[in-house]
Order: structure tokens, then sequence, then C-alpha cells
């Protein structure tokens, strides 16, 4: 047998089926034709991608029950033509797709317990473990190339709805490729292409979708990320990956006789950017900043900047969302607290945005924030003094307390960017 990660999980499927999880090593060695030592390593293995097996005197233990996919079931679910398959160790399901190329059927579906390469749009890691995710693959034949565009958006919007169905709530888009829950990242989408051979394209459809809390995940990742566990939903793996499936068959279907438009509504309301102030680098030497305004016909981020004008971002993706509602370029507004904010001007205007004063009592200086950051800075108004329409920039009770330069200083502290 070996200790190959291709027998990790007919051991976890034995064990989690045994009464109390547990079972004798010398009848798991009988009931998987293994020696003990083939059972040790493989149990290592298993081991290695998360903490599951303990050993108890002659016993091997799994530690908790798995929510594991069954292909049976998952199949019964789907509806619509193609085909489905469940492998419990692959690389990654979109490189394995791109490699039955000339075999593949519109609407096929691929799901892994395993996958040990798997990747987002931008080429980092996706991290996974065992029981808790869905890595799950399509294969949805298109025209040409061209038809592909603002393909991954409807898949977003496609994944939202079958959360929703689920009894999910609260969870939003990030352009171009992201299902957040507030800041944290639940679900990411990568959709790569391959030709057909009759002349056509298949777009490999790749959605990674966190259900379950993972140890090995926690410790590993670098980013913030949550789980529909986390979130607090008891759900089942195989009912999510049923609606995921049938989803994107439906929105597929729809996004060939229609593109993007039929999802643009959906889209703007999940959209977690709409409105806010981002940078976003599309190039390795370029970046934009702008307010989002939405996203057009072709999936492209609209962006609108302080004087008016548009730009529409093909691709590229987010490296800063500001929690202010300023336009001040990035050297005004640094991720640390403002200190270029230019003390002294109390009137007017600052890139095009009305001016708010700071109050203690009596006008100190300019902010241009308009929203609060999550890192402390807060607006309480209004200011006082008969001055409705002016509200306080409050850092902190002492800051705002004060009066003088000091104080303007302590009070200026209230535009951040959030990476």
């Amino acid at each position: 047998m070996g200790t190959d990660l291709r027998f990790v999980m007919p051991l976890l499927r034995t064990l989690n089926e045994a009464d109390s999880l547990r079972m004798n090593y010398q009848v798991l060695c009988s009931e998987l034709s293994v020696s003990v030592e083939e059972l040790q390593d493989t149990a290592l293995r298993a081991n290695e991608i998360e903490p599951l097996l303990v050993q108890d005197g002659e016993d091997l233990v799994l530690t908790r029950s798995l929510d594991l996919l069954n292909a049976r079931t998952i199949y019964e679910g789907i509806k619509q033509r193609g085909r489905f398959a469940l492998k419990d160790v692959t690389a990654s399901t979109n490189l394995e797709l791109m490699q039955e190329k000339d075999n593949l059927v519109s609407g096929d579906a691929l799901v892994a317990e395993i996958q040990t390469e798997g990747r987002s749009l931008r080429g980092t890691r996706w991290l996974s473990s065992i029981g808790s995710n869905i890595m799950l693959s399509m294969a949805i034949k298109f025209p040409s190339l061209q038809h592909l565009l603002g393909f991954s958006l409807a898949i977003g919007v496609a994944t939202v709805t079958a959360l929703e169905f689920a009894g999910v709530q609260n969870v939003r888009l990030k352009w171009p490729n992201d299902v957040v829950f507030g800041d944290k990242k639940l679900a990411g989408i990568l959709i790569e292409s391959v030709p057909s051979p009759d002349g056509e394209v298949f777009a490999i459809v790749g959605v990674g979708l966190n259900i379950h809390n993972s140890q090995s995940i926690s410790r590993n990742i670098d980013r913030p990320y949550t789980t529909l566990e986390e979130m607090g939903y008891d759900v089942r793996r195989n009912d999510i990956c049923i609606g995921l499936i049938n989803e994107i068959k439906y929105a597929s279907n729809n996004f060939r006789r229609s593109g993007l438009t039929p999802f643009i509504d959906s889209w703007n309301r999940h959209d977690v950017l709409l409105g806010r102030i981002v940078d976003v680098a599309i190039s390795s030497h370029r970046s934009v900043t702008g307010r989002v305004v939405g996203v057009n016909s072709q999936g492209e981020l609209l962006l609108e900047s302080n004087t008016g004008g548009r730009t529409a971002i093909r691709s590229g993706h987010i490296i800063a969302i500001r929690w202010c509602s300023c336009l001040l370029p990035t050297a005004a507004c640094p991720a640390a607290p403002c200190s270029r904010l230019l003390p002294g001007r109390r009137s007017g205007a600052i890139s095009g945005r009305p001016a708010v004063q700071a109050w203690t009592g009596a006008r100190l200086s300019v902010c241009p924030c308009k929203k609060s950051s999550l890192m402390g800075a807060f607006f309480v108004g209004p200011a006082g003094n008969g001055v409705s329409q002016y509200r306080r920039c409050r850092l902190s009770p002492e800051g705002a307390a004060g009066s003088g330069a000091g104080t303007a200083a302590r009070l200026m502290r209230a535009c951040y960017l959030r990476r």
C-alpha cells in the first residue's frame, strides 16, 4: 500500500464510519489490506494535512467526526446535463480538468477531498484541509475567449446565490473574484480556459469555499479568512456542493445567452467595494485610485476620480481599501495615521470633497474623512456650538477634550487605509 496520499481517505472513511470513531490496528490492517507499518505511515501522512488521528493503546482513533463528501448523494442532487466525479486526491481540480480537455463535456464537475497544489487568481497557494473545504471545478463551453469577459463576476453571483439558498446571510462580493464576510475571505474563484477540439473554448471554473474550521489552515494562513462554521452555520458539505454546481450551471446558461447584464444588479447589491475608495494595481509598476461606482457589462471595475471622470479596470487586484472618503493621493493618506492633512485650513474643499471641520469647541482644522476606520477612529456629532452640519472627528476621548494645536493633531489621526 505504501504511504501515498491516495490511501489517506480510505483510512479516514473507515474510521469515520466506525463505532466511537476508533478501530483496533489489526482490524484496520485486515480491512485495508495493509501492514501495521504501512497503516502507521498513512496515519502520519493524514496528520501532516490535518491533525485528526491519535493512537490509544492498540486502537487508532479519529479525534472528531468528519463531514466527508458522498459521490452518489451529490450526483443525485445535480440538475441538468454533465458528469460528476469525486476524487480522493488531486494536485488541482482545475488542472485535472484542463488536462482532460479533449474529453470534456460542458457541465462536467470535479470535486476533491484533498488538493495539494490549489492556487488563486494571482498564483498564491489555496490552502485546504480534509473535510473542511469544497474544492470544485467545472467545465463550461463557450464559442470564444471573448465570450468569457465578465464570467467570473457571474460565477461570484452564483456562489452567493447558492449560499443564500442554504440560509447563509450577509456574504458579499469583492471584485474581481472573492466572496467575503466582513473583511474576511470565505471563498475564491479562479477561471482558466483551454481550447476544445472543435475550435471553441472551455472555461474551467474553480471555486474554493471554506465550510468547517481547520487547525492546519488557521496555523498556516497569513491573511484574514473565515468559514461557514465560524459564521455560525451548521451546514453539510454535500448540500453546499450540490447547490454550487446547480447555481453555476444555471448562471452559465444565463451568461451564455445574455452576458453579464442580468447579473449586474445582484452584483451591486452584494458589492463590498461599492462607494469606497480603493487603490488597484493594474501592473507591477502602476496603480490607480478612485471611488468604486460599480461594474460594466464586460466585468470591468468602474472607478470615479475626484474630477468626476471614470476609469474602467479590466484586470488588476485591490491593494488597499480606504476607510475614509477622501481622494487624496496615497502619499497624503498613508496606512499610518494621517500626518500630512494641512492643519490650519478652515473651510472649502479638499480634492473636491466638502470640508469637514474638527471641533473641540473651537474650529481647529480640516479633516476630509467621512467614514469610520476599523482601527478606532469614529465620527460623533453634531459637533456642538449650534453648528449641526459639522461632525467631530474623534480618535480618543482625550483627543477630543483638549484644545489647541496638539488636539488638532490628534483629531486629524482619523484617515486610514485598510489593506
